[in-house]
């Protein structure tokens, strides 16, 4: 291939060190109908083993994985998704300086043994796939920071899980989960864990060893009580509950000093324990639609509650308390129970320069 000078392009690629698509179709426009051609008509291998560190090949049809990118010894960064890749090649545990991989949004049901050799890898993207299973060589990854398996279909995981003892951040939202291995417990470093939406009726033992936690959500599963064990969590700042099927709290939830963000909106509360006037951190507190007739006098201990949302409850009756959260800016309180007490509240926290959302 020749560029403008008459001379052979691949000489001018010999510095470049990030490359995607759309880099490479303004410089050589027609001559790459398709990204296959650039491997093999473009791309020589003695320009990619030395140079290439980071390679976009986003919304492209490959289908399969592309042969040529075993030889891509130096890559760091990888983005494959959108291709409609439907499985990955043995040989990808090539990429040994791979830190990045992005292959999200594409119909993978499975992933090879060999994925578990990409020891450099901190951070996997294979949200929105069709993953059943994960390897037991997964745990391998072992420099795993960031994970993201989010709506695939897995129905449990490996052992060998619990090895990823790097990992801050885990997503496994959307999939058919009904419990954690017993090794998950040695996740020590994590940070952040989403279960939304899988098929958990208690919250897995292992979640309670976590020191370090600070955001987790367990929203659109099927939980029906929480266990003592919640309040062990003390560096928990965020917790999502939302959509399950609870009736009470434990009162150990108290305990979560750390707590900023609490959601447990559509249950089935009836009540809140005595001990929520501990939760001095928090924040914001969505209680919407569940079952509450009334609120504990002691709310007004929670100096710093921002945003509260009773929605939905429709027997609800507030307590003059609420008066008193000195903090209060926002109050939602559609589809309460229209009395005259209730519209007397909420007609003094307006006056007060609270934003009162209601009918």
């Amino acid at each position: 291939m020749k560029n403008n000078n008459g001379d052979d392009f691949i000489v001018e690629l010999t510095d470049l060190e990030n490359i995607n698509y759309h880099h490479i179709a303004q410089i050589l426009g027609e001559d790459i109908p398709k990204l296959p051609k650039i491997y093999n008509r473009t791309f020589g291998y003695r320009i990619v083993n030395k140079h290439i560190t980071e390679l976009g090949l986003y919304k492209r049809e490959l289908k399969e994985f592309p042969r040529p990118l075993i030889n891509f010894y130096y890559l760091q960064y990888l983005e494959l998704s959108e291709t409609q890749l439907k499985y990955l090649s043995k040989s990808i545990d090539k990429l040994q300086s791979l830190q990045t991989l992005y292959i999200k949004n594409n119909q993978l049901t499975s992933l090879p043994e060999s994925f578990g050799n990409l020891k450099s890898l901190c951070l996997l993207n294979l949200s929105n796939n069709q993953l059943t299973s994960l390897p037991e060589s997964f745990g391998n990854l072992e420099s795993l920071r960031l994970l993201n398996l989010r709506n695939n279909q897995l129905t449990s995981l490996p052992e060998s899980f619990g090895k990823l003892l790097s990992l801050n951040e885990l997503d496994l939202s959307i999939n058919s989960l009904k419990d954690l291995p017993k090794s998950f417990s040695s996740l020590q470093a994590l940070q952040k864990l989403y279960l939304t939406f899988n098929r958990f009726d208690s919250i897995p033992e292992s979640l309670f060893n976590f020191k370090y936690i600070q955001h987790l959500r367990l929203g659109g599963n099927q939980l029906i009580f929480l266990p003592k064990k919640l309040g062990n969590l003390k560096s928990l700042q965020r917790l999502i509950l939302t959509n399950n099927q609870l009736t009470t709290l434990p009162e150990s939830i108290g305990n979560l000093s750390a707590l900023r963000t609490l959601n447990l909106s559509s249950n089935r509360l009836e009540r809140l324990p005595k001990s929520f006037r501990n939760l001095q951190s928090l924040e914001e507190l969505n209680i919407a639609e569940n079952r509450l007739e009334t609120l504990p006098d002691s709310l007004d201990k929670l100096k710093s509650l921002q945003v509260l949302n009773i929605s939905r409850n429709k027997e609800l009756k507030l307590p003059k308390s609420i008066l008193k959260i000195s903090n209060l800016s926002r109050i939602y309180a559609l589809n309460i129970l229209n009395n005259p007490s209730n519209e007397n509240i909420l007609t003094l926290l307006e006056r007060n320069g609270v934003a009162v959302y209601r009918d």
